[in-house]
């Protein structure tokens, strides 16, 4: 019986141990990596947070699928409709959330690299141009981006890799949709989630 409550003891303060150690977890700086690969049919995203995989998709084109027969009904035609209508404002609420975690997030390094092609040789180096023209915009404020992309006109394929690490708060993330939602008209999201739910 003394061995049976003694376990209990140690079960209870080890919890009460993990809940006083939320918030310092919450607190503290978790590193994060994000790194994405574009090759010609070929689009690989890789995020970890901490010591957590977030992301690890390969995708690849393949033969498209028959479409999906689409629901025709009243109730749906109103919602999509309204999702329409909206979308400036999610589009809005979305922006506010990103300058929310940029501006808590300490960016170790960004790198961008690769070649850069397309199927016009003018087209390649108009987007050449324009990549230099928002880089050099971006460099002037973030001192950590460092881009290598080289234009080709010959017979090469695009193939373009990003990398991002820094650091973030998880109470940053999980503040992430409070931001959003707060951004969001609340009547008209309130009925659309409604019309939502009747379909």
């Amino acid at each position: 019986m003394g061995l049976h409550r003694l376990g209990e003891w140690r079960h209870r303060f080890r919890r009460l141990a993990s809940v006083r150690q939320l918030p310092v977890v919450l607190w503290s700086d978790m590193r994060f990596r994000l790194k994405l690969d574009v090759r010609p049919g070929e689009l690989r995203v890789r995020l970890r947070y901490g010591v957590f995989a977030i992301m690890d998709s390969d995708r690849r084109r393949e033969r498209k699928a028959a479409p999906k027969r689409r629901n025709r009904s009243p109730a749906n035609f109103l919602f999509q409709r309204r999702l329409v209508q909206l979308a400036p404002d999610f589009i809005r609420a979305a922006m506010r959330g990103l300058q929310f975690v940029v501006k808590h997030t300490r960016f170790d390094n960004c790198t961008v690299e690769g070649v850069l092609r397309t199927d016009d040789p003018a087209q390649t180096g108009i987007l050449f141009g324009l990549l230099c023209t928002v880089t050099g915009v971006i460099g002037t404020w973030f001192s950590k981006l460092r881009v290598a992309v080289i234009p080709d006109f010959g017979d090469k394929e695009t193939m373009l890799s990003v990398q991002v690490e820094g650091s973030l708060r998880a109470a940053v993330l999980l503040a992430l949709p409070v931001v959003i939602l707060f951004h969001l008209p609340k009547v008209a999201t309130t009925q659309l989630l409604i019309i939502g739910l009747r379909r």
